[in-house]
């Protein structure tokens, strides 16, 4: 949430937290999960931008796979 704030984006696997490989094992293993986990948070916490955000990359992650559906 923090990199939110100074980037008004977040990576879903990028973090500067010291504690990082202690998160990487409790850390959903896709970007589905950990956008929709971000949204939950930001509505949560009512941080109406950064659910903004992850509404647009949970969409993008969303339509990619769907583009990825063999026809």
């Amino acid at each position: 949430m923090v990199q939110f704030f100074y980037r008004m984006s977040y990576d879903p696997y990028q973090s500067s937290s010291p504690s990082s490989e202690t998160i990487l094992t409790e850390r959903p293993t896709s970007a589905l999960a950990i956008h929709v986990r971000v949204f939950k948070l930001a509505n949560e916490l009512f941080v109406e931008d950064l659910k903004s955000v992850a509404l647009s990359k949970l969409t993008a992650e969303l339509q990619g796979s769907i583009r990825a559906l063999p026809c």
